[in-house]
């Protein structure tokens, strides 16, 4: 993006655009996937004109065609999202501020426009609330979202924006389809520090399994989609830094990515429903890394809960012994010398900036005549103290 221009290139070859188009307070935008190319652009209000997130076809010799258009005052941010297909896209536009002070997290909506030329608003249960985390299916035919105040829920829509499966209320806040789409897992990560993971048939709409890797902070399915890797990275979380893959654990000083090696390599497999002994087998085989703090290890009740109380409201230990100087008390003598030796001291800087070429005031040359008085009575004083 060059100012107010976007320029397209054609197979990765950048030596010259095939196509200019010249917008206004363009944010971002997203190019779809497939064959027939559109792009989603969004624009933030300006100057009391509402937010704008607009649907085009890409067309290399005519003028870009106007599929369809959303606005919003209610939106200061927009992330989009196109299905694999490239024949919706979803649209989360959030204001960060929530006028009704009913959310921290601010106000989210969420939309879905389509290269049929339709804009539906998802219907949540009630508008306005937090949007923990959206994901489209491989597949393109449906999406999942996880939403509201703890605990939230979590529901699959199709592309239509109709309720296809919902979940009830727990707390969650992260989803990952796994690569085929056969498999929906909802998590518990980050701040919930739980870290349950429940693994869903989505054809079946069945319960696969349920275990629990505390202060994930990072999930990915593998390229096979059975397998999956959870880690606890830095600098999210520095205590108990490590990856988790199932029966293997690594760990090193501070862990920043995990990831796994993209391969095309595997198909789609048919998914075996587990007995409660395998799925308890195979929870008792997820090693979790033992890097933990060592208030973890400390036996329960060995920390004392009690209220706060400020420093100046706390009483006295009533065996601590009240804080006694050693020092003896200066002598009105040795107090008066203390405060000459200091105006000495003051009077040396005044001298130092004097001649470094600073103008001085008035009083401030009136102590320097005084120095010399300042020296017979800090002497005096001194042989006073001697004898």
């Amino acid at each position: 993006m060059a100012g107010s221009e976007i320029l397209f290139y054609e197979n990765c070859r950048f030596e010259k655009f095939v196509k200019r188009v010249a917008m206004k307070n363009v944010e971002s935008f997203e190019v779809s996937p497939g064959p027939n190319p559109h792009v989603v652009f969004f624009m933030p209000p300006v100057k009391g004109q509402p937010a704008v997130i607009s649907l085009k076809k890409l067309c290399m010799e005519t003028e870009m065609l106007v599929v369809c258009t959303k606005t919003s005052f209610n939106c200061d941010k927009c992330t989009l999202m196109w299905n694999s297909k490239g024949t919706a896209v979803l649209a989360t536009a959030t204001v960060e501020v929530d006028k009704s002070d009913k959310s921290y997290y601010g106000v989210s909506h969420l939309y879905i426009l389509t290269t049929k030329g339709e804009t539906i608003q998802v219907p949540l249960d009630k508008t306005g609330q937090p949007l923990h985390d959206v994901k489209w299916s491989p597949s393109g035919n449906q999406f999942v979202v996880c939403y509201g105040f703890m605990p939230s829920k979590v529901a699959v829509y199709n592309v239509r924006g109709d309720t296809v499966w919902q979940h009830g209320e727990a707390h969650r806040n992260e989803v990952y389809y796994n690569p085929f789409g056969t498999i929906l897992a909802i998590c518990s990560f980050g701040n919930i520090s739980s870290g349950k993971i429940e693994f869903w048939n989505v054809e079946t709409k069945q319960k696969i399994n349920t275990f629990e890797v505390p202060s994930t902070t990072a999930f990915e399915w593998a390229p096979d989609g059975n397998h999956f890797i959870t880690a606890t990275t830095a600098p999210r979380l520095r205590i108990a830094n490590g990856r988790c893959h199932m029966m293997s654990k690594g760990e090193k000083e501070e862990l920043w990515q995990v990831c796994w090696k993209p391969s095309k390599a595997y198909s789609k497999t048919e998914i075996v429903t587990l007995t409660s002994a395998q799925q308890e087998a195979i929870a008792n085989n997820v090693i979790v890394s033992n890097n933990r703090h060592p208030v973890d290890s400390l036996k329960q009740g060995a920390i004392k809960k009690e209220a706060y109380v400020p420093p100046h409201m706390r009483k006295p230990e009533a065996n601590k012994p009240a804080y006694v100087s050693t020092k003896p008390p200066l002598s009105e003598h040795e107090k008066k010398l203390k405060s000459l030796e200091k105006k000495l001291e003051d009077i040396s800087k005044l001298k130092e900036k004097k001649a470094s070429g600073v103008t001085l005031e008035l009083n401030q040359e009136e102590k320097i005549k005084n120095e010399h008085t300042l020296l017979e009575e800090i002497q005096q004083l001194r042989v006073s103290l001697a004898s």
